[in-house]
């Protein structure tokens, strides 16, 4: 448990979801208080030791920023304790770091502690206790008296917690140590019988894996029904409605419920009903009942999940008209958007009522993303916005028209929020290959990038897709490569230069592989080349220095040369050379870069991009057929190099197991025995023969 923080300790969500586009349309609870929380902690400790660092943009990205001022059982704070002779903050400091390492220890240990172990821990909180209790002074009252309850409940003297919160610590000044006795109190009472009390702290609290647990058995209709009788006002109502709509856990997305055995879903389609039902005929008539937005908002978005948009548009809007809170009603405004995609038809009508409701939605989260540094507030907006567009909006607009307007979506989809992005950093452009927009970009041809661009451009009556294009990042330098890049991977090195040629030098000059290229020769033999380390250097070679154009210029020479040969032999000797230009620039040479913008060790063929592997094979094919001996040899060579770095991907092979894992492997396998069986007829073999480690390997230990 990190020190000095709230006692049910929290994480940040990892950031990546990948392309799943997850959210909670209907999210009326909220678990931002913990974040909120985190951060006055956080100030005060900054306040006292004058150290600022975790609210610097470096460590604010961090995964948890907090703990800045905790690690090493609290060493920042106990030197600046010491720094400053505070004796009573050394105490409080000293007997908190005592009472977290008995909770790591509670937490991480898998065997029951020895009775031994158990009275020792028991006379420690009870030291802890005493010292807390002993405390007279005023200014760390608030500390203390924190520290106290939370021995309290570790030693499980609940009624001394509910006692002491009563008539002591609910009387302290407001701070962010009081809001944690608050939650400690909610605990003491819990576990005293007060249990809808006791989650009503909870969820103001945003206390979740307490509210988990306290009702596990009350995320259901039945649940609901038996809260709200009790009080239709109830906080908790907020956190049950938003389990069993979202068929999760809270805030954890999960939709289980929706895709349950057959008579699991029956049962499930049963309790909705009944929820629908006591909404419609009880809660909405209910004149005790304030936030009717709430209420009518999960009606609507239980229509939508039962594939009834209409219903729940109706809903949706007619929610945004009754009494409730300002989150509720943002919610049903969300579930309307997200309900008329299901039966609205595409058109300019429809369309602007998009644009409205993206602009709302942008509005709202730069609002309440400038709020609390650590909230999730801000987050709500963006992720319904993202929802929404790639699960429904996206692909509707995919089936119905071309390409270009998909695509354009996607661009806009890209930066939303920032449309001066790529203006102010223009080298960040380059950014859009490694998302969801640029692997679409990706697998376009050509043509198909040409007409693309050519779209971005043009004049767009639909007023949702006038705004994506007017969003897109539209840099010429970027297009020219990407068009330039896509012929040239296609094998079209003639139609690539005009468009390679227009790429400004600043532009390439901020391409992530611009040190490894500048490093790397395309006209040099991967299979006798070390991959040399990337040194840093100042690229200069915009225009028709730009590495690709003289590619393609070499490329067209060799073609020429290789058509126009008479001679089977000087034929054989290009041969060589394209096959060994082709694979350099494939996703398995040295200047992949060629060819795209990154690689992975599980890169493959586009679908209309010419394989440069197989050309590769093909010419040195015919170069291995060649009476010459030297060439033969280095064509074998060039081949056994060829397969070995095909299938090898994804082995982690070294010295002495350059084989490990590819036993049956028969590509590798036979152009290594080919090669190793005519070298039996060489009496002096060439150093590239002579120093080969995984060549002398494989005769040594493989070799069948």
């Amino acid at each position: 448990m990190a020190c000095l923080m709230l006692v049910n300790n929290k994480t940040w969500a990892c950031a990546d979801m990948g392309d799943e586009h997850l959210a909670e349309v209907f999210s009326i609870y909220s678990n931002d208080y913990t974040y909120s929380n985190y951060e006055r902690l956080m100030k005060y400790w900054a306040a006292y030791t004058g150290d600022k660092t975790p609210f610097s943009a470096e460590w604010q990205e961090r995964y948890a920023p907090w703990n800045y001022y905790f690690d090493k059982d609290c060493a920042r704070l106990m030197l600046a304790a010491k720094r400053k002779k505070d004796e009573e903050m050394q105490l409080y400091l000293r007997n908190t770091i005592k009472y977290n390492k008995i909770c790591d220890d509670m937490q991480s240990r898998w065997e029951y502690p020895s009775a031994e172990k158990l009275k020792v821990r028991r006379n420690t909180l009870l030291s802890i206790q005493r010292a807390a209790k002993a405390y007279g002074g005023e200014r760390l009252k608030p500390q203390f008296s924190l520290l106290l309850m939370r021995t309290n409940m570790l030693l499980k003297d609940y009624q001394a917690n509910q006692e002491y919160w009563v008539l002591n610590a609910s009387k302290l000044p407001e701070s962010v140590f009081k809001d944690m006795m608050h939650s400690l109190y909610a605990n003491a009472i819990l576990n005293l019988g007060q249990w809808r009390k006791a989650c009503d702290i909870y969820v103001k609290q945003g206390d979740w894996e307490s509210m988990e647990w306290a009702m596990r058995n009350y995320r259901n209709p039945a649940g609901i029904k038996r809260v709200y009788k009790e009080d239709p006002n109830s906080p908790t109502l907020a956190y049950l409605l938003q389990c069993y709509v979202n068929g999760g856990y809270g805030w954890e997305i999960g939709y289980g419920r929706y895709i349950e055995e057959q008579d699991e879903k029956q049962v499930n389609a049963d309790d909705t009903k009944q929820l629908l039902q006591m909404i419609e005929t009880d809660v909405l008539h209910n004149a005790a009942v304030r936030d009717k937005v709430m209420w009518k908002a999960a009606q609507a978005m239980l229509y939508f999940n039962n594939n009834k948009p209409e219903q729940a548009f109706k809903c949706a809007q007619e929610a945004q008209k009754l009494n409730g809170s300002k989150r509720a009603k943002h919610c049903a405004r969300s579930i309307a958007l997200l309900a008329s995609t299901g039966f609205k038809p595409l058109g300019d009508a429809y369309s602007a009522y998009i644009v409205g409701e993206l602009q709302w939605l942008m509005d709202c989260s730069d609002e309440n993303s400038k709020k609390v540094s650590y909230s999730s507030a801000g987050e709500y907006y963006s992720e319904v916005m993202e929802y929404i567009m790639y699960n429904y909006l996206i692909p509707r607009y995919n089936t119905k028209t071309t390409t270009n307007e998909r695509l354009a979506l996607m661009a806009f989809m890209d930066h939303p929020h920032k449309p001066e992005y790529y203006k102010d950093n223009e080298e960040t452009g380059l950014s859009l290959i490694w998302g969801e927009y640029g692997m679409a970009l990706d697998s376009l041809t050509a043509k198909q990038m040409i007409a693309y661009y050519s779209y971005l451009n043009a004049n767009i009556s639909d007023p949702l897709l006038r705004l994506a294009v007017s969003r897109a990042y539209k840099n010429p330098d970027c297009f020219n490569d990407l068009i330039g890049t896509a012929f040239l991977r296609e094998g079209n090195f003639a139609e690539a230069i005009p468009y390679l040629e227009k790429v400004g030098t600043k532009y390439l000059s901020a391409k992530g592989y611009n040190d490894y290229a500048l490093n790397n020769d395309f006209k040099a033999d991967r299979w006798f080349t070390p991959r040399p380390r990337p040194v840093k250097t100042v690229m200069n070679n915009g225009g028709k220095d730009n590495v690709k154009v003289q590619y393609c210029r070499d490329m067209l020479q060799l073609l020429s040369t290789y058509k126009l040969a008479r001679n089977k032999e000087v034929q054989a000797e290009v041969a060589y050379v394209l096959g060994s230009r082709y694979f350099q620039a494939s996703v398995y040479g040295d200047c992949w870069f060629l060819t795209r913008d990154y690689v992975s060790a599980y890169d493959s063929v586009r679908t209309y991009e010419k394989d440069f592997v197989a050309e590769a094979e093909r010419y040195l094919l015919q170069s291995e057929k060649s009476k010459n001996p030297e060439l033969k040899l280095k064509s074998m060579f060039a081949l056994a190099h060829m397969s070995y770095a095909q299938f090898s991907v994804g082995s982690l092979c070294t010295s002495g197991e350059w084989f490990e894992g590819l036993d049956d492997c028969k590509p590798i396998y036979n152009r290594y025995t080919n090669l190793a069986q005519y070298l039996k007829g060489l009496k002096t073999p060439p150093d590239y023969i002579t120093k080969c480690d995984i060549l002398h390997e494989f005769i040594t230990k493989r070799m069948r």
